[in-house]
């Protein structure tokens, strides 16, 4: 029995998407050649059943042990994933185990066996299976064959992306609405329908006039707008191809199509912005047409999308173009968007619309967004090896990739490994300015000094490229940051230039009082810890005049004037901040402040009568004596003999209890009064 025909079923069932049947009759080819001792047509033909059906187990189990008899490790180490992998989705974990087993006996060392084996463990699903390195087997020579017509102009729509799946659906609609309106019989109808067949046949020329004379002969329906638009965007006449497109953008099943159409033709006319805007409400309408379990995507995520392409510079939109263009078109491209989209969505909600558009402009298959959610997923498990080695993998496909670098330094750090992690993130912060991306290398820099938030040196290199970008506002808040890292190591020299430097900038961006007046503490602060006491008596002067009800900075001009031997000067400061607690009726802080500062300058008879007289006024009398007898000695340690007199006077006033009074009397007479 020669295979040859079946062969040749087989070949066709898999063209017409019959991908059970056309898998079942690989198979069975390849039972027949295995009969005839022929080894190699057998395994070609498993490997065939393998591509329309890659879930059966039977397919991989038979390859991998043909591989394995004929000494092809890598391909049946391949297989044995295959096998691990399908037993995971079923659910068999442990036969999944075994597999994994089978394939080191092979490759003790194999890098994703090992992951995979660690993965299942854990109870995570086997690593991707990188591109074999081995060449495919070319298909043998006899089953070769050419499509025919129709499946080839099929599978030409098909490929053509969400334009191509639009066509074939106005192509149906139209011709639905000809025949159930009658239209179909009339001139314009006839225009139409020789139109449709000329486009089923690939005469694009003439399928334009047709669908030109039906429109003059005044029929209007949106699918005769989109195959017409989308003809005439093939056809190279862009501007009248865009206008009839915009026709059909608010037809529900035509909508991706037509944005799709009018973004390839907005590229081939370099407007590379209104491309990236209409490819992009392409790949929105795709996504809530394609979303799984009834979930809807958000909006919101494709609207900032959209918003942050419009500040690409054109030339990074040309790439950005191109890539989705290429996720959006090929065979099996909606699969491709089915199977990426949460993945894509993700990565948004991780690294932003900006991230994402950097990942779609890098890697349109998508294979990039499901390899950075699963270094997610395993950094979450602490599964840190498998993580490092999804991203040494995402380099692998496309190596100019930053997000990946910085899923290594985020592993890097991970393990605390500090010094590599930070050189990665320079490198990724360098390579985005050298790109001209300077927003991104600002945003790396300062995720850097979340984690070494004393590194002068990184926090520098920030408000220089701030500095260059007129970004004044962050320059501001990175020198207060920048100086108050000196501060905390004790740099008062380097601290007090990068406040001044603060405090120039205060000036030209505007900047609120308040931080203007937290420089200026941070400075007089930085004065006082150098005993530079004048200079800092200059500073808070400065302050108090700008914001008069700043009780730190008063309370530090009163110790200023004591540390410099103004006592007076102190004096009047301290009543001066006393009137204002007294104006904005804060008497306790009144007693407070004075207790404070006698416990600083016991000896100060300023303070002591000061804090008797507020007792008294509080009716609190014992405590109001004890001041005014501390009071008493130091006036008469200094011989103030009649100002002693008038204290001990007050004290008897007060009617302190026997046996002190008699004391007291005893002191006046003493004393001759």
């Amino acid at each position: 029995m020669t295979p040859i025909p079946l062969e040749r079923s087989a070949d066709v069932l898999e063209r017409v998407g019959r991908l059970k049947e056309a898998a079942q009759n690989y198979l069975t080819v390849a039972e027949i050649y295995l009969t005839k001792r022929d080894v190699e047509k057998a395994i070609g033909n498993w490997e065939r059943a393998a591509r329309p059906h890659p879930g059966l187990l039977e397919v991989h189990s038979r390859l991998a042990l043909a591989y394995e008899r004929t000494g092809r490790r890598k391909s049946a180490v391949r297989e044995y994933l295959a096998i691990a992998a399908v037993f995971q989705r079923r659910g068999e974990t442990p036969k999944a185990i075994q597999a994994c087993q089978r394939a080191l006996r092979l490759d003790r060392n194999n890098p994703q066996v090992l992951n995979s084996l660690q993965a299942l463990q854990a109870g995570f699903g086997v690593v991707e299976i990188k591109p074999e390195e081995e060449a495919p087997k070319a298909r043998p020579a006899e089953v070769e064959r050419v499509p025919e017509p129709k499946e080839r102009a099929r599978a030409s729509v098909e490929a053509k992306g969400p334009i191509g799946e639009a066509q074939l659906a106005a192509l149906s609609e139209l011709a639905t609405y000809l025949f159930e309106s009658g239209v179909a019989v009339q001139p314009s109808g006839k225009a139409a329908t020789r139109a449709m067949d000329f486009q089923r046949t690939g005469d694009l020329g003439a399928a334009i006039e047709a669908y030109q004379e039906a429109k003059k002969a005044r029929l209007r329906h949106p699918a005769l707008h989109l195959n017409l638009g989308s003809l005439l965007v093939e056809y190279g006449s862009y501007s009248d191809g865009v206008h009839e497109l915009q026709e059909a953008l608010k037809h529900p099943r035509l909508a991706a199509g037509a944005h799709f159409a009018i973004g390839q033709a907005y590229m081939a006319m370099e407007d590379q912005r209104r491309a990236a805007e209409h490819l992009l409400y392409a790949l929105r309408a795709i996504a809530l047409d394609v979303a799984s379990n009834g979930d809807t995507p958000s909006d919101s995520i494709y609207d900032n999308l959209i918003r942050q392409a419009s500040e690409i510079e054109p030339a990074q939109l040309g790439a950005l173009n191109q890539s989705l263009i290429a996720f959006m078109t090929g065979t099996g491209w909606r699969r491709n968007v089915a199977d990426t989209l949460d993945q894509l969505e993700d990565t948004a909600r991780l690294d932003g619309e900006a991230g994402l558009l950097e990942m779609i402009a890098t890697d349109g298959t998508g294979r990039i967004a499901a390899i950075m959610s699963r270094i997610d997923q395993y950094r979450r498990n602490g599964l840190i090896t498998l993580a490092m080695d999804e991203a040494h993998y995402a380099l692998e496909i496309a190596p100019t990739y930053l997000p990946a670098h910085v899923r290594i330094a985020e592993v890097l750090l991970s393990e605390n490994r500090m010094r590599p992690a930070i050189e990665k993130y320079n490198m990724v912060a360098e390579t985005y300015r050298v790109r001209g991306d300077g927003k991104k290398a600002s945003r790396i820099l300062s995720e850097l000094l979340q984690i070494a938030p004393m590194d002068i040196s990184v926090r520098r290199k920030l408000v220089s490229w701030l500095e260059e970008e007129d970004r004044w506002s962050e320059v501001l808040q990175e020198y207060i940051k920048l100086a108050d890292a000196y501060y905390q190591l004790a740099d008062w020299d380097g601290a007090r230039e990068a406040y001044e430097q603060a405090q120039a900038i205060t000036e030209r961006t505007g900047a609120s009082r308040d931080q203007v007046v937290h420089i200026m503490h941070r400075i007089g602060d930085i004065d006082v810890q150098r005993l530079d006491l004048r200079q800092a008596l200059r500073t808070y002067e400065r302050i108090r005049q700008m914001v008069p009800e700043d009780e730190r900075a008063r309370l530090t001009l009163v110790d200023l004037h004591y540390r410099l031997g103004n006592s007076a000067d102190a004096i009047a400061e301290l009543d001066d901040l006393l009137r204002l607690y007294a104006r904005s009726r804060r008497v306790d802080m009144i007693a407070k402040v004075l207790e404070d500062q006698i416990t600083l300058h016991p000896n100060e008879m300023a303070l002591r009568s000061r804090l008797a007289r507020v007792y008294q006024q509080q009716r609190r009398y014992k405590a109001a004596v004890i001041q005014l007898d501390a009071l008493g000695e130091l006036q008469l340690e200094a011989g103030l003999r009649e100002d002693a007199l008038v204290t001990i006077r007050t004290i008897l006033s007060l009617n302190p209890p026997e046996p002190d009074r008699e004391s007291y009397r005893q002191l006046l007479r003493q004393l001759g009064g």
